[in-house]
């Protein structure tokens, strides 16, 4: 069956969570009768690459959580939390270029790694990724502004003190 036909058949949902089992022919009514755990399952092999990737990724940070943190043990958190969040900005911004450019992921084809990598759902993974980067951002700016006030800098300081160069007679 192409793959259009399946797009278009009343019985397969592309979208569909049991995706798999209605390219291989299961009904609607037996895709219904699954339980919970059969469906999640389903699921998990369905999307594994996606799912493997994304472990990796987290693994990846916990690394990178605990190697900074063993570094960094002799200053004070928020130190710490600011160099840590930039450290992982850092790997997101590499991770978010890498899941988008086009030459790369056709690389990653002909050598054979699109059944290792999601490179099918590479879009998906750059957007959660992305809102990886803003979250780590707003991390590290605050851990940066809690550290300038515990060093004894007033938030003030920042906004009163611009030097404005074009304004200087």
């Amino acid at each position: 069956m192409m793959a259009a036909e399946l797009n278009g058949s009343k019985n397969c949902a592309v979208d569909s969570v049991l995706n798999l089992y209605c390219e291989k022919g299961m009904q609607e009514d037996e895709r219904k009768q699954l339980n919970k755990m059969q469906q999640f399952f389903v699921n998990i092999y369905n999307k594994h690459t996606s799912y493997g990737f994304l472990l990796f990724v987290i693994v990846i940070h916990l690394y990178l959580i605990v190697q900074r943190c063993i570094e960094l043990q002799d200053q004070n958190a928020a130190v710490i939390i600011a160099k840590l969040a930039g450290q992982l900005l850092h790997f997101d911004a590499v991770l978010v270029l890498l899941l988008i450019l086009r030459r790369i992921i056709t690389w990653l084809r002909t050598i054979g790694l699109d059944c290792i990598l999601p490179l099918e759902r590479n879009v998906h993974i750059h957007k959660m990724v992305g809102w990886t980067i803003i979250a780590f951002s707003f991390i590290h700016a605050v851990a940066h502004l809690a550290n300038y006030g515990k060093i004894g800098i007033p938030l003030f300081f920042f906004l009163n003190c611009v030097n404005y160069w074009w304004l200087d007679n």
